[in-house]
């Protein structure tokens, strides 16, 4: 609870701070910031009860850049007599930190809790670099790994999600034996789309899906072309023929939510008496 002093010597100075209802903030940053100070508020004055919806309330809207957040409420519920929640708290802050200094603090902190008793939960998600854990709903591994922490037995609901990947939710249920689990997500699939313009009539667009004309074939028609062809993200094949022109072939790249637009310009084919 060291952090709530700190933040009370700024408190006083701020206007509109008698009301105990959640201070609506003009973006989840700023909001996150009005929660967490009027929760070490509430908190410094013994309103344990009243506290616990403002941390919730940082927690959920910037819980990276309040991970003291996370450390109060355990505190504060501790100090209410809530000894699961709290010891899930203090292993969510270890875990968010991801310190040896942490990891000892949230130890020490949860002496009198019968976390001894309890089993270890090791969650884990890939591709990790870019990868992010939630439980109940809480961000609890901002570097993809959470664990292994001792947890209260019970269910927890877990997201693991990435940027660009298909999240997974799924209910893990914790009692007396270790749990470890990993996901691998799905990469999603972007698209954009292509436009080919050629400058001859009656000339023959054929688009395939992948760097070569021997994947699927996306488009076949004559050109003017009536609407762009949705590709996914990557590169493509573009074939471009006509009679008395030279074959014109290209890989074109596709770039998420964009459109790819190739300008054609075919070369008549020298007559085979001189070739």
């Amino acid at each position: 609870m060291r952090a709530w002093i700190t933040i009370l010597v700024l408190l006083w100075a701020l206007p509109g701070w008698a009301q105990d209802e959640p201070a609506a903030g003009p973006d989840p940053t700023v909001a996150a910031l009005d929660a967490a100070t009027r929760a070490n508020e509430l908190a410094s004055r013994g309103r344990y009860a009243d506290a616990v919806p403002y941390y919730q309330k940082a927690i959920r809207l910037d819980g990276r850049n309040h991970e003291l957040a996370y450390f109060n409420l355990a505190e504060v519920q501790k100090a209410r007599g809530n000894c699961r929640a709290a010891v899930l708290m203090f292993q969510l802050y270890a875990s968010m930190v991801a310190s040896p200094e942490a990891r000892a603090e949230a130890n020490a902190a949860m002496k009198g809790c019968p976390v001894e008793k309890w089993p270890t939960l090791e969650l884990k998600v890939e591709p990790s670099h870019a990868g992010e854990i939630l439980i109940d709903g809480v961000l609890a591994a901002p570097g993809g790994t959470f664990g292994p922490l001792r947890v209260p037995p019970g269910s927890y609901e877990v997201t693991f999600q990435a940027a660009d990947h298909h999240p997974e939710l799924e209910t893990i249920e914790v009692k007396a034996e270790p749990v470890s689990v990993t996901r691998t997500l799905k990469k999603m699939t972007f698209f954009g789309t292509i436009v080919v313009n050629v400058d001859t009539e009656g000339a023959q667009v054929r688009i395939f899906e992948g760097p070569s004309d021997e994947t699927k074939e996306l488009f076949k028609g004559l050109v003017p072309m009536k609407k762009p062809v949705k590709a996914r993200e990557g590169r493509h094949f573009v074939e471009v023929t006509c009679d008395g022109y030279d074959r014109w072939i290209r890989n074109v790249s596709v770039g998420r939510d964009l459109e790819s637009v190739v300008d054609v310009t075919l070369r008549r084919s020298l007559p085979p008496e001189i070739q």
